[in-house]
């Protein structure tokens, strides 16, 4: 993407990943009224997880924020770890991390421009390399989450809800 606009003369752009087959128009507009605002590098999208087997499921790649909807971290792992469960955690609590993301044009050229991090190379995602670097990445809750294609067992699912849509 960093080498399609390079020489381009935009202020930003729009990755939408090829696993994520099903994305909401409305978040693609979401995104690009958050990136157009100047106030962050990066941003993303992160739905609730509902189903508990995901939340230990390193496939599902799991997005921490704060109150301002800043990204703290992203992992594969389950994060946050509940020290004293007491039943099950409250809604809200596990977000799965959606694979879109608006850069800035020239945030995307530094990112793309530096090796990877540690933590990328650990956990093998790219956004942990914008964190290093101190990136302001805004996550955008949502609830608009088709399917995340992470398996190969997720094809068949996709495949069947994009029949169910042109049915």
């Amino acid at each position: 993407i960093a080498e399609a606009v390079e020489s381009l003369e935009i202020d930003a752009v729009i990755n939408v990943q090829g696993d994520e087959p099903l994305i909401e128009p409305a978040l693609i507009d979401e995104l690009a009224e958050v990136i157009a605002t100047g106030e962050w590098d990066m941003a993303t999208a992160a739905t609730p997880i509902e189903d508990k087997h995901q939340i230990s499921d390193p496939s599902v790649v799991k997005a921490v924020f704060n109150r301002h909807g800043q990204a703290l971290y992203f992992s594969r792992s389950t994060i946050p770890h509940i020290r004293e469960p007491e039943g099950l955690p409250d809604p809200g609590v596990y977000w799965r991390h959606i694979g879109i993301y608006a850069y800035r044009r020239d945030y995307l050229l530094k990112l793309v421009a530096e090796p990877p991090c540690a933590l990328e190379n650990l956990e093998k995602l790219e956004q942990l390399r914008a964190l290093d670097m101190g990136c302001r990445m805004k996550v955008i809750k949502t609830q608009d989450f088709g399917i995340g294609v992470d398996t190969p067992a997720d094809i068949a699912k996709a495949e069947a809800l994009l029949k169910q849509l042109e049915d």
